[in-house]
Parts: C-alpha cells; structure tokens; sequence
C-alpha cells in the first residue's frame, strides 16, 4: 500500500472519530462509557469494551503463537481502529454514504494489516464479502492469530458446541492445566498449547504458572 495513501487512511479514521457520538456505539450494540466529541469538547481515547482475551492468556501462561502479535496503523491504536469499525458498520444500517465509507474503507483497512503483517496472508477469506472483511479486521485489532481468525470467519464463527468431542476434550484438558480461555481458539491452537504444556512439563525447565 502507498505510503500516501496509508497516511490518508490514518486521517480519514482520526476524523471520522471525532465525529461519531455515543449513539453510533449504542447502535454497534456496545455500551460506551465516553464520548468522542460532545458540544465541540474532545475526550480522550479510552479502552471502549477492547479486550485481547488470546494475548492475556498468552502472557499469563508464557506459551508463544497464541496471540497474533500484530502492527496495527501508524498512528492509531487497535482500539481506536475497532471504534471506527463498530461505527461506521453501524450507522450504515441508516445511512447510504457510510454504507460506501463501509464498501471502501474496510477493504483498505484489511489491505494496509496485511502490508503491515505478512503472516495475515495466510488468512482465506471471501475479500469480496464485507462481513468477512469486517470480521477478519476485528480479529486483528482482537489480537487474535491467523488460524483463530480464519476459523471464526469459516468454521461457523467459533460455536464451542459445534466443534465436536475431539476439540471439547483438548479445551477442557488446556483449561485444567493452564486455566481458563475467554476465546475460541481454533483447533490447531488448541493442539499448539496442549503441546508446549507437555514439553514444558516434560523438561521441568519452564516458566511455571497456575491456573486460574
């Protein structure tokens, strides 16, 4: 992507994010605890509900690969890139121009991650279908790795009851051993962590944690 044009991208999102209200975020179904813009004051940026549920846990436990360990847009923070999604894919539900904002800038967006982190090529979507690319970005800015992502967009968006006894099995045994997931990783992150736990407790050299 050129450079110019990750540069306008970057503006257009710290714009547009100065004009959203509380009412876009009602309508993303969140439940804001600040406002952008209120009678011309600016708030700060906080956290708006933005959780990375893969890098905790990866940082609690010390294992690797679990999380995605992304560069996310110059200038911008993961959080404040998920905002301007959550908007914008709401208030498209109403308005014709930010459904073509939508139509445009979500693709951009997809296009400069994965300038910015190779290893997202390895994500198989449907770059023509919105609601992939829309779900593929807030993985991203989720922290989430490819193989997780992936297998939310196209294995039923993560449904535990759907994923079988085999998959349920190994959850349960990584939740026992290393305390409990707040996501739905994909199989083969679950057989990743399985793996390190037993090296880990095969060597008796690692970092030792408890589960929570």
């Amino acid at each position: 992507m050129e450079i110019m044009i990750l540069k306008a991208l970057v503006q257009h999102i710290k714009s547009r994010l100065e004009d959203f209200d509380e009412q876009a975020f009602v309508l993303a179904g969140r439940s804001p605890t600040y406002l952008m813009r209120k009678d011309g004051s600016h708030f700060e940026y906080p956290l708006l509900g933005h959780v990375m549920p893969a890098l905790d846990f990866e940082e609690r436990t010390k294992l690797s690969g679990v999380a995605g360990g992304y560069r996310y847009l110059p200038g911008l923070e993961a959080h404040e890139i998920e905002n301007y999604a959550l908007a914008i894919c709401a208030l498209a539900r109403f308005d014709v121009d930010v459904v073509r904002e939508c139509n445009e800038r979500l693709p951009l967006i997809w296009t400069a991650l994965k300038k910015l982190n190779p290893k997202l090529g390895a994500v198989r979507i449907d770059e023509t279908d919105r609601e992939d690319i829309y779900d593929a970005v807030i993985g991203v800015l989720s922290n989430y790795n490819p193989r997780d992502i992936e297998a939310y967009i196209n294995v039923g968006h993560g449904i535990i009851r759907a994923k079988g006894d085999a998959y349920q099995a190994c959850r349960t045994w990584v939740e026992n051993n290393a305390g409990e997931m707040q996501w739905v990783p994909s199989y083969h992150t679950l057989i990743s962590i399985k793996s390190q736990i037993e090296q880990r407790a095969q060597k008796k050299t690692g970092p030792s944690f408890r589960p929570v």
